[in-house]
């Protein structure tokens, strides 16, 4: 599966480009090895562009893939924004389904959300977020 990685820290965001066959084995490793990039920091945002791969898994390996990120959460961080981009039904219909089970899924530390276009999905990402009752100092 090559994949580009480009770490945007200005905007604390992690832009991933995945091309050709993409498994949950895959998403892992690529995790792992961007973990280790320099500039790379717990808690950033991710872009995961799938636009010009192909998904080889279903709801299992979608499933599979919310257990390895929860169980990362030390190295992952937690509070921040993954928006998955597919612009074929496939993918997009895959991204849809990782949003749905992440938000069903004790202990995801994330919002995810599907895009069918990367710079709609940027845009999202960069958006300002609410500040939730309780945070802060008041």
């Amino acid at each position: 599966m090559p994949a580009e990685n480009r770490i945007d820290r200005e905007n604390h965001l992690v832009r991933v480009r995945l091309v050709g066959r993409i498994t949950p084995e895959d998403l892992e490793q690529g995790f792992e090895a961007r973990a280790r990039e320099p500039g790379y920091e717990p808690g950033m945002d991710l872009l995961l562009d799938c636009t010009d791969a192909t998904i080889e898994f279903g709801r299992t390996g979608v499933q599979r893939i919310l257990r390895y990120f929860a169980s990362r959460r030390a190295e992952r961080g937690s509070g921040f924004r993954v928006a998955l981009v597919g612009n074929s039904d496939l993918n997009f219909g895959m991204a849809r389904m990782y949003e749905t089970l992440s938000g069903l899924e004790a202990g995801y530390p994330e919002e995810a959300r599907a895009f069918r276009d990367a710079e709609e999905a940027r845009r999202w990402l960069l958006e300002p977020r609410e500040v939730e009752v309780g945070e802060g100092g008041g």
